[in-house]
């Protein structure tokens, strides 16, 4: 009984949401138009999108390789989403809008604009000077006041975790490289990976996978 009753209630909470977010677009779109919404959302996802492939910065200095992402294209990209949201409250009129419908969207701009913007520009002065850097001997990463290094001799392997990269040592200790916390994007992360990728000569990686799969073949044909 009581199952069902929590069942019934998740069910009833999920309702609302759902006609709580169409009620949200139905607003939205009676305020702005349909038109002004697609193009505005459109060119903020393109030019947000070009400007971070902009972002991915790798340094070669001497025998060192370092991976700090640019700050200026995510600058440019806040000032995109500021310009943008500027221009839809130039739309509202108080006097076409009711109070309730123009302190909505005073509302829905500041959430969906002004907030991001704020988190995101504390976020790039917060990991600024993420890096990772690559030299012949060693991998080491600073993440904020955290520094990590680890010397690639002392490497088995490396696999892909959901935090970051994560390398096997061969002394079955592992070292993580939290990518997600550096300020690094998804296109910034596959860059450093093909570095250390490069640095670890691929083969550990192929090695360990093939190694496990030995093991495993091998514990196949005993049972056998």
């Amino acid at each position: 009984m009581r199952n069902k009753t929590l069942g019934a209630i998740g069910i009833a909470i999920i309702g609302l949401l759902i006609l709580g977010y169409v009620y949200l677009l139905y607003k939205v779109f009676t305020i702005f138009g349909l038109w002004t919404l697609v193009w505005t959302g459109i060119a903020s996802l393109f030019s947000g999108s070009a400007l971070m492939l902009l972002a991915t910065s790798k340094k070669v200095e001497g025998d060192r390789i370092r991976y700090n992402p640019k700050e200026w294209p995510k600058l440019l990209s806040f000032l995109v989403s500021l310009g943008i949201g500027y221009y839809l409250f130039t739309l509202l009129d108080k006097e076409t809008l009711n109070e309730v419908d123009y302190y909505f969207a005073l509302a829905y701009l500041a959430t969906l604009t002004v907030l991001p913007i704020i988190i995101g520009l504390f976020k790039l002065v917060r990991d600024r000077n993420d890096e990772l850097i690559i030299t012949p001997s060693t991998i080491s990463y600073r993440d904020n006041s955290r520094f990590g290094e680890v010397e690639i001799s002392k490497i088995a392997k490396g696999e892909s975790y959901e935090k970051g990269y994560r390398l096997h040592l061969k002394d079955n200790t592992t070292f993580d490289i939290p990518f997600k916390k550096m300020g690094f994007s998804a296109l910034d992360q596959s860059s450093a990976i093909n570095g250390i990728l490069d640095a670890l000569g691929n083969d550990k990686n192929e090695e360990g996978e093939s190694s496990e799969l030995e093991t495993g073949t091998a514990e196949t044909n005993d049972k056998e």
